[in-house]
């Protein structure tokens, strides 16, 4: 018996986010015209299909926040977790989504424009508001793109700014996400927004206006000539950090003149030894005052 042809997902595209189907052979998505991907290609609404009811699905966890793949799991591993009249089928490998696992039915538009500022006082995270009613912000931080994000704020941000008045020594990795509480049929949970995503790069060094450090030049192999910029005759010690905050070696201790002053140095560590290549942390300190520059050493 002849049910429809893929052409007709053409003239009538299906009008739901995601389309479901139950009929021989149309969870076959590897074969030619076949239905789920019609339907997933079609000029409709659709963004997720997939063959149900042989077993059931469990996408109940979409109204509390979860995403279309967590439920997609959920119901490809499921035997005893959620009991149905429907055996047939339970963990077998035809159980497939087509489309975008991460999907959420309840979204949030995420805030823009992601602006810092660093100071003695730490770092002043900034951004524009989201597009949608929402309740306030979160601010979340890490080292790495690839480390889990902890989060600074313990209560939502009504304001559209942040301070980190404890930044990492370093790399300073930032995610702001709108927050709102969301009511659905399901429940309530907290529901939050993709992520803006923002980088700070934080000296653990105060700055001081009366004295200033560079090296050059930067890059440099190892060697290069220090540049010292001094207001008043002070006691000094020059020293170098690794990006962590971390003494590799105290390069020069002793008396420094007013003006400028030229140094020609080794970049080596506490035992004589070249550095690797990488990011350091150049600082002179005296008479309570201190300043730093970053060093590339390749």
């Amino acid at each position: 018996h002849l049910v429809g042809y893929s052409i007709e997902f053409v003239d009538s595209p299906p009008q739901s986010a995601f389309y479901t189907s139950l009929g021989s052979y149309f969870g076959d998505w590897d074969s030619e015209n076949n239905f789920l991907r019609s339907a997933l290609a079609s000029k409709g609404s659709v963004v997720g299909s997939f063959w149900a009811g042989r077993p059931f699905w469990h996408i109940h966890h979409l109204g509390m926040g979860e995403t279309i793949g967590y439920s997609t799991r959920l119901t490809q591993n499921n035997l005893l977790n959620y009991e149905t009249t429907s055996k047939y089928g339970q963990r077998y490998v035809h159980i497939s989504l087509l489309g975008d696992p991460t999907l959420r039915i309840h979204n949030i538009a995420p805030p823009s424009s992601f602006q810092q500022v660093s100071d003695n006082s730490g770092i002043k995270l900034s951004w524009q508001p989201s597009s949608d009613s929402v309740e306030g912000y979160a601010v979340f931080r890490s080292n790495s793109m690839d480390n889990r994000f902890i989060r600074l704020s313990d209560t939502v941000l009504k304001s559209l700014s942040f301070i980190d008045d404890s930044p990492l020594a370093g790399d300073n990795f930032y995610q702001i996400k709108a927050v709102r509480q969301e009511h659905s049929q399901t429940g309530a949970y907290a529901n939050s927004s993709q992520a803006l995503f923002g980088y700070a790069y934080y000296s653990p060094f105060k700055q001081a206006k009366d004295i200033e450090i560079i090296s050059a030049p930067n890059p440099s192999f190892g060697t290069a000539q220090i540049i010292i910029q001094s207001k008043s005759d002070r006691h000094c010690e020059i020293s170098l950090y690794d990006i962590k905050g971390k003494l590799i070696n105290i390069i020069y201790s002793g008396e420094l003149k007013q003006g400028l002053t030229l140094k020609n140095i080794k970049y080596l560590d506490s035992s004589g030894s070249k550095l690797a290549p990488g990011v350091y942390i150049l600082n002179i300190s005296g008479s309570g005052k201190s300043s730093s520059f970053n060093v590339v050493i390749e």
